[in-house]
């Protein structure tokens, strides 16, 4: 019965749609009403046809309705989208009835908001409101909009849904609104007063005036080019198009000739002149006297308008420009550019030749700085005396300050070599020998053994004797060499081998970092440096030189801790020797005096004894003083970042040849202080001290 009742109202409203063809199109309206809740929106059409009769006759035409979107969205805004369905439904109808009339469009709302957005201009509004309401008026202009109570709206029940039954017997969806069918003289008249008001979504617009200082296009070009050359001949060409426009240049394909190029360099100094002299420029066309700083210089205004040097060397025999070079500041970019032109240009000299070259044309105040500034940053002089970093010295680790037994925890280098015989007599070929020094970390103490050669069994014959005689060692420290590193390969299959574990901690140094072991290296240094200067050219057997060796060691041993006082009531000095031998010295055999003798009249282990004699006069008045306080490491520096490009420091090549770098990790002590860095090259990535890098002055 219902689809008999729907097809009956579109049969009559097709029937008067024919039978109105040929009468006006006045006599045929379209009405569309829009509503929308929280659950979805609704747009419904009526056609309204006016009889000859006057009769007004009103049929149901068709409906569209949304779901709500999932997002939760202002009620003005479903609003809106029922008003864009609207239009969209109306555009619909309007392009399917035009083959038989031309109707007038009525769009009714009950949001006093969407009527307000729809009637002004959708600039006004955000983006999601101004985007709509653009899209409905395209396609119903703001006056065909009207209001309509939400009572009298039919499509009210389609935006918050109807059950089948209810449906059925909603005569306000299937005839709309009661006034709908009477003339339009009683159709709601309400006056909408929110239109007037503020409404949401508004887009506020904040003018704000604001002046902006144009910056001067040749300090701006001298800021953005780092070329002087390059600034040059832009400026060039500028000035030649200019004289161009004027007809005072005939020239203008030929290429930038040297006249050119000073015409802009002066240009330039006039500008720079302008930004940092003003004072002087006022003072000198006033006829005054400029300021202290410049009356010893006696400035003039010469020819282009420029600021130059008078001094006292007018009558000279020298070029006008060096006679009387242009005044520069110090602190601008041009002093820069001129002072790093002129150094590259002329293969990167000194100090005092680049201040040579620049006097001959410009005078700045204060070169000193710039040219150091300059040079600074030059990385090819960077690169021909690289300068390494050197961090704080850090605090004694634990095994150093701890109690313990003498060398529990020991450092371990070489000295040498020294070239030795195996027993003296007439055509004895010679060999090499050299000294294992072992040095306690606590005590100071030092334990010397001879050895034949660099390999990691006679290293390990010198370890056994050391442990033999002096004790169990639990920590070892040293270098990288490949003796040590094989010999502590050898020990630990040794007690792979025997089911145990290696007692010995062995901690190795970073390559290239003779700084991280310095207790051995000072003690390679008292030993070596003045035993070489004893025995001279001397070849000694293995057997005296070894002989020498114990005693120098029983020398070093007994040296002071501390510093010596000059009281005579002082204690005895606090030696190595006491935690050895309970005794300041463990030389307890008599020896007789023999610097003063002859070394023809001496046998030859006296002559040994002699040099014993020299070694301990030379050490105790040359170096025994210096070991009172540290010289060096003494200032705090920052850490070095990661990924800073560095060279490596290599001493058996070139600066030009060392390697480039990356820093890809930092190995910070204790006290947070970084003295370690790995570095990733085209090669692969080295673990190095940072003694041994040198950061690029770009990094810095």
């Amino acid at each position: 019965m219902r689809k008999e009742s729907v097809r009956t109202k579109r049969d009559d409203a097709a029937h008067a749609l024919r039978n109105a063809r040929d009468r006006d199109d006045r006599s045929i309206e379209l009405h569309l009403f829009s509503d929308a809740s929280m659950v979805g929106y609704c747009a419904v059409a009526y056609l309204r046809l006016i009889l000859p009769d006057n009769s007004i006759k009103v049929n149901f035409l068709c409906a569209r309705s949304r779901v709500a979107p999932l997002k939760i969205t202002s009620l003005p805004r479903l609003e809106l989208c029922g008003a864009v369905l609207l239009s969209d439904l109306a555009e619909f109808l309007i392009s399917n009835l035009s083959c038989i009339a031309q109707p007038k469009v009525f769009a009714w709302c009950d949001s006093t908001i969407v009527l307000g957005w729809l009637k002004s201009s959708p600039h006004r509004w955000k983006t999601f409101v101004a985007n709509r309401t653009s899209h409905i008026q395209n396609i119903i202009p703001g006056e065909c909009w009207h209001h309509v109570s939400s009572l009298d709206n039919p499509a009210d029940p389609g935006s918050r849904g109807l059950l089948p039954a209810e449906m059925v017997g909603c005569q306000l969806w299937w005839n709309g609104p009661v006034w709908l069918s009477c003339p339009s003289s009683d159709w709601p008249t309400q006056v909408i007063a929110t239109l007037a008001e503020k409404l949401p979504e508004e887009k506020h617009v904040v003018a704000v005036n604001t002046t902006t200082k144009t910056d001067n296009f040749l300090l701006t070009l001298m800021e953005r080019c780092s070329s002087l050359s390059k600034i040059k001949n832009v400026v060039a060409y500028v000035l030649r198009f200019v004289a161009g426009c004027r007809k005072l240049n005939q020239h203008r394909r030929l290429p930038i000739s040297m006249l050119e190029k000073q015409t802009a360099l002066h240009t330039l100094a006039r500008q720079v002149q302008l930004e940092h002299f003003p004072d002087v420029l006022r003072s000198l066309h006033t006829g005054s006297l400029p300021a202290k700083p410049y009356r010893k210089l006696a400035p003039f205004i010469g020819e282009g308008d420029l600021i130059r040097v008078g001094g006292r060397l007018r009558h000279s025999d020298l070029v006008y420009d060096a006679k009387h070079p242009i005044l520069l500041p110090c602190k601008s970019r041009l002093s820069e550019l001129i002072v790093q032109h002129l150094h590259q240009e002329n293969l990167h000299p000194g100090y005092r030749t680049l201040h040579a070259l620049i006097a001959n044309q410009f005078w700045i105040m204060s070169p000193r700085t710039v040219i150091y500034r300059v040079i600074s940053r030059c990385l090819k002089c960077f690169r021909a005396r690289p300068k390494s970093i050197n961090s704080f010295m850090a605090d004694l680790p634990t095994f150093r300050i701890q109690q313990m037994k003498a060398f529990t925890t020991a450092g371990v280098d070489y000295a040498g070599p020294f070239f030795v015989t195996a027993r003296r007599h007439r055509g004895a070929k010679t060999f090499k020998a050299y000294i294992c020094l072992f040095v306690c970390a606590a005590t100071k103490a030092i334990h010397l053994e001879l050895v034949s050669d660099l390999t990691a069994e006679a290293f390990l014959a010198a370890l056994r004797r050391f442990v033999a005689r002096r004790g169990t060692c639990i920590r070892l420290f040293s270098d990288q060499g490949t003796n040590f590193v094989g010999a502590y390969r050898q020990l630990n299959e040794y007690a792979q081998m025997a089911g145990e574990t290696l007692g010995i901690e062995w901690l190795f140094n970073p390559p290239a970092a003779p700084n991280f072991n310095g207790l051995s290296e000072a003690g390679v240094k008292s030993a070596k440096t003045h035993l070489k200067r004893v025995i001279g050219d001397q070849v000694l057997t293995f057997e005296e030189l070894y002989t020498l060796v114990t005693q120098i060691e029983s020398i070093l041993n007994s040296r002071p801790l501390c510093p010596l006082g000059s009281d005579p009531n002082d204690l005895q000095p606090l030696t190595p020797g006491h935690f050895l031998t309970l005794s300041p010295a463990s030389n307890e055999i008599p020896n007789v005096d023999f610097q003063n003798v002859p070394n023809g009249r001496l046998s030859r282990w006296a002559l040994l004894q002699k040099m014993m004699q020299h070694f301990w006069k030379r050490w105790s008045l040359e170096y025994l003083h210096t070991l009172q306080q540290r010289a060096k490491w003494t200032t705090p520096t920052a850490n070095i970042p990661l990924n800073t490009v560095v060279l490596i420091k290599n001493d058996q090549q070139p600066p030009w040849c060392w390697k480039l770098g990356r820093i890809i990790q930092t190995h910070p002590g204790l006290d947070g202080v970084v003295r370690v860095v790995t570095v990733r090259t085209a090669q692969g990535e080295l673990q190095r001290p940072v003694t041994k890098i040198c950061p690029l002055p770009s990094e810095m």
